[in-house]
């Protein structure tokens, strides 16, 4: 059943103050990714423009007027003033549970952005308390609810793994080389004019550029030109734009000035295996980040990089090293799957809520 969801109460017009010019005041920003809400500027009174606010209490529902289609909305933590680009709500819990409104919020909001033709990025309160939204009874509600939140733990433990999973490499007791004296350095093509796709067009070689390299998601673009440096998966490749030293074995096709192929000169000296687990490593990653403190849009070169001096062990300490990383990391790939797949059922518990693919 969706109706309108007459389980919020607008506060705007009972919470209308004008500041004291002697207090300090909170302006509220509300994260669309995560949906929580914080402060943007603490000032006093005296110094903001507008007097005639909203106040906003903690525990109420703030809904953004501007932006609706990204999500803007979340729990009040404190108190805030709004000019009104943000609302207040009580939410009428007799009839809706909170964190099951949350979870039909976005999706309603979202709808909204779309149905609208007109583009506009403020709405009325009205607009945005007309929504329709599912709305089952509260005994469901806690259900799903309940089922979401199984899944959530889920996914925040295999982060919490995730985030612990860097392992330090402390190498310093070993001799060291100069990079570019034991490791072949490529940088990529780089093509005078790319186009976005879906899929590699006939006739052009396939082209594939970073988008989230912790995660191997890449962008497809065609080429223009054909002649285009190849890689394929195992090959060592390193990010040298944006998301700068993150490392990757599973690019396969063409490469461009992105990114940088890694690859021993001689593994009787350097295997393979062990230089991909010394990129992410602090011997390599210190330099970078200098790089990318220094720079707008962090980016690298192998002309920075080539003098690094790197730790090398003797051949067999690098294969312990490496069969000790690759148990961590098939133990890694084991998180990430069921991360994933906790993802996927919140989708599909979503979609029964709504029923659609949302």
């Amino acid at each position: 059943m969706s109706e309108k969801w007459g389980t919020c109460h607008d506060l705007s017009e009972e919470r209308k103050i004008t500041l004291e010019e002697d207090k300090i005041y909170c302006d509220p920003t509300i994260s669309t990714k995560t949906n929580t809400i914080s402060v943007s500027n603490e000032v006093l009174g005296a110094d903001l423009k507008v007097k005639k606010r909203v106040l906003i209490k903690s525990g109420d529902l703030v809904i953004g007027k501007m932006h609706t289609q990204n999500g803007s909305f979340a729990i009040a933590d404190k108190e805030y003033v709004s000019t009104g680009t943000f609302v207040p709500l009580q939410i009428d819990e007799t009839r809706i549970n909170p964190k099951y409104l949350f979870i039909s919020l976005r999706p309603a909001l979202n709808k909204l952005g779309i149905d609208d033709t007109t583009g506009r990025e403020t709405y009325k309160t009205e607009e945005i308390l007309a929504i329709q939204i599912p709305l089952p009874p509260l005994e469901v509600q806690n259900e799903i609810v309940e089922k979401i939140e199984k899944q959530k733990q889920i996914i925040r433990g295999a982060e919490k793994i995730e985030e612990n999973s860097q392992t330090l490499l402390e190498l310093d007791q070993f001799n060291t080389n100069i990079l570019s004296s034991v490791v072949l350095l490529t940088r990529g093509h780089n093509p005078s004019s790319d186009v976005f796709i879906d899929e590699p067009r006939e006739g052009y070689t396939r082209f594939i550029q970073i988008r989230d390299f912790k995660n191997d998601k890449f962008l497809t673009f065609v080429p223009t030109t054909k002649q285009l440096k190849l890689v394929h998966k195992g090959e060592i490749m390193m990010a040298a734009y944006r998301h700068i030293g993150k490392v990757s074995r599973n690019v396969e096709g063409a490469f461009n000035v992105a990114l940088i192929k890694f690859e021993s000169k001689d593994e009787q000296i350097l295997l393979n295996d062990f230089l991909y687990y010394l990129i992410p490593s602090k011997y390599i990653q210190s330099e970078l980040l200098k790089v990318s403190e220094r720079a707008h849009i962090p980016s690298t070169s192998v002309e920075i990089i080539k003098d690094l001096s790197i730790p090398i062990p003797p051949l067999e300490t690098q294969r312990q090293i490496v069969e000790k990383l690759d148990r961590q990391m098939q133990a890694l790939e084991g998180v990430r799957l069921l991360k994933s797949e906790a993802e996927k059922r919140i989708e599909e518990i979503l979609a029964g809520v709504w029923g659609e693919k949302i």
